[in-house]
């Protein structure tokens, strides 16, 4: 089968991607950026990291006591405890077990109105349900609490980082020459700033922030069913490979993607930044149509990347929400046959299924990181090819650095200067020894003060020495 052609993108003011090949893996790049950004944060991002870590267990906390009201109050279970000489299959027939007939000959109404116990409910299980009811509220503002910590210290994290990384591409962009500022439009470099910094800033702490959060609920959820039940567990390992699979086998396709993605995004800012600057040139000879035309082109080529990435993310997911319905069913059959047959509690049963549903988002999340990991890798990239620019003028080594700022201002005390002289135009055939004649001083006896934090402007004509005395 031919391979699908890509669409076109090759539009006016919008260039070629050149990939850059600077990091021949990831994790160099990755590290560098971790190093210089985010371990200046490094408690702050911990204490972010421990709070998410205990607040992602939210949910089993809430299942397990699900668990406890259905056994241990409600009372409502299979025969796990009984005697292994008193189980039997529910597919086995009564007269097989010559015992008698399993419906009951009395209904529960009439045992009730006889005064007869239909229950083995304890009779303090009222009093259990209450005080597992202050539990339940309790529970819920304490994570609450725990959620709201996580998010304050995930702001300062998130707005540390990206205030540090926009200085650092503001000092750098700065201090490039200017044929580098004529190849880059400023558009450009206004989304390498901003547009590029913001999402590397997102990307980078999702990837701390969601990474431990799958990583714990998927921890947790494993210890749970292996504990519980090991061969229900069984059943997520073999699901979990497929998963992999799946998203491993479009990373590169997303990867594409995604640099096709923040190139138009650069290019759409260098546009309007361009046209902003001339638009009363566009207005004069009347190019708004055309103008309207080739901003139209550059969004309807990221509308289309979008799109397409979209797509395979949707697909992606379905396919991976089919395999965790297929597992959980399978999961809800096994124990639900257990607990008919006497193996395990309702209760019990109900946990393991919550548990398995629950351990499935994590793993839809976890396999989300892969596009994570894309998106940050050409923000990266791109920051990098800022901020690692050489300079094209260096400074003289022994130069010294102006103080700033200026806490006494500047004082000028009698200031007399005169260039070297020169030798007078002579007749080519004057070969007369006669020293040149002495040059007027261009600043004779110059004293003032400039007070700091004000300014002094300084007139004259041409040639009568502004230019001499700012040096």
């Amino acid at each position: 089968m031919a391979k699908k052609q890509d669409h076109f993108r090759g539009y006016q003011y919008r260039p070629p991607l050149r990939r850059t090949h600077g990091y021949q893996t990831d994790w160099p790049l990755y590290l560098r950026f971790i190093r210089q950004y985010v371990w200046p944060f490094r408690w702050s991002l911990l204490a972010c990291m421990l709070l998410v870590a205990v607040n992602s267990n939210y949910v089993y906390v809430i299942s397990y006591m699900s668990r406890i009201v259905v056994d241990n109050i409600l009372v409502i279970g299979g025969q796990e405890d009984a005697p292994a000489e008193v189980r039997h299959s529910i597919t086995a027939a009564d007269r097989n077990l010559q015992r008698q007939p399993s419906r009951p000959a009395i209904g529960m109404g009439r045992r009730i109105d006889q005064g007869q116990s239909v229950s083995n409910r304890p009779p303090e299980a009222g009093s259990r349900l209450l005080w597992l009811a202050i539990t339940y509220l309790l529970t819920q503002a304490l994570f609450n609490t725990l959620g709201r910590l996580a998010a304050r210290r995930h702001i300062v994290v998130s707005q540390g980082i990206m205030a540090q990384m926009r200085e650092d591409m503001h000092r750098k962009v700065l201090g490039l020459s200017m044929s580098y500022h004529q190849a880059m439009s400023p558009g450009r470099l206004l989304s390498r700033i901003l547009s590029d910094v913001e999402a590397a800033n997102v990307e980078m702490l999702a990837l701390f922030i969601s990474g431990i959060h799958c990583v714990t609920m998927m921890l947790v959820g494993v210890t749970i069913l292996v504990t519980v039940q090991w061969r229900l567990a069984l059943f997520v390992a073999i699901i979990l490979p497929i998963y992999a699979w799946m998203f491993r086998s479009k990373r590169m396709a997303i990867r594409s993607l995604n640099q096709e993605l923040r190139h138009t995004n650069a290019c759409l800012y260098g546009l309007v930044s361009q046209k902003l600057d001339a638009i009363k040139a566009i207005q004069s000879y009347s190019r708004e149509p055309g103008e309207e035309l080739a901003f139209h082109r550059l969004v309807s080529c990221f509308f289309r990347d979008a799109l397409k990435t979209q797509w395979i993310s949707t697909a992606l997911h379905s396919k991976a929400h089919l395999l965790s319905h297929f597992c959980s069913c399978a999961i809800f059959l096994y124990g639900g046959k257990m607990v008919l047959d006497g193996d395990m509690t309702l209760g019990r049963m109900i946990f393991v299924h919550s548990t398995t549903i629950t351990l499935f988002q994590p793993v839809l999340e976890f396999t989300q990181l892969t596009f994570v990991l894309q998106r940050l890798r050409i923000s990266l990239l791109r920051i990098a090819g800022v901020l690692d620019k050489e300079p094209e003028i260096t400074e003289d080594p022994n130069s010294l650095l102006f103080p700033q700022p200026i806490r006494q201002g500047i004082e000028v005390r009698n200031l007399t200067f005169n260039y070297p002289a020169l030798k007078l135009n002579r007749e080519a055939d004057d070969d007369s020894g006669a020293p040149p004649l002495p040059s007027e001083p261009v600043l004779k006896d110059i004293s003032f003060v400039v007070p700091a934090g004000t300014w002094l402007c300084t007139m004259g004509a041409s040639g009568s020495g502004k230019t001499t005395l700012l040096h």
